[in-house]
């Protein structure tokens, strides 16, 4: 085999390759603005919502929170009736009269509860009276001008007057 040489070479072009022309995009940043302007309203709504329900909700959270003390303290009471002879005592240190001094125990309370742990815990006590007007295991402490309620209830509805709410 013979070569020609009459015969030219097949030519090859050279072809540049290079990126693809980038596609006619929107322009979003005016519209990713638009958006994270929303977002931040939504967000501090939101957390006015949320403020609001907690303000709303907070005297049944109270309410919650006094009828949940009050379960425990009635049953710490048939554990420990002596519990009240420290509210008795919190009772007489409220009044600012020292003598004559009265204690009206109900009848419960009186059938659990010792005379003598009261006038240990009372020094001014006069006298100790069963009231049977009294609520369960209730005492008042009375003199001739005052009384002060002992009991569980009146401590309960204390306590969630200060702190804003009505206790039922």
């Amino acid at each position: 085999m013979r070569l020609v040489s009459s015969v030219p070479p097949p030519a090859v072009a050279q072809v540049e390759v290079g990126e693809p022309p980038a596609p006619p995009y929107p322009d979003l940043r005016g519209e990713n603005e638009t958006l994270r302007v929303q977002l931040a309203a939504l967000t501090s709504a939101v957390a006015q919502i949320r403020r609001a329900i907690l303000a709303a909700s907070e005297a049944d959270l109270v309410r919650l929170a006094c009828a949940i003390a009050e379960r425990i303290v009635r049953r710490e009471l048939t554990v420990d009736p002596a519990l009240a002879v420290t509210w008795a005592r919190d009772a007489a240190d409220a009044l600012t009269a020292t003598d004559d001094l009265c204690l009206a125990v109900s009848p419960d309370l009186a059938a659990v509860v010792d005379e003598g742990a009261f006038r240990k815990a009372i020094s001014n006590l006069a006298t100790i009276e069963v009231d049977a007007t009294l609520g369960p295991m209730c005492c008042e402490v009375r003199t001739p001008v005052a009384r002060v309620d002992a009991s569980l209830d009146e401590r309960l509805a204390t306590v969630a007057e200060v702190l804003g709410a009505s206790h039922e």
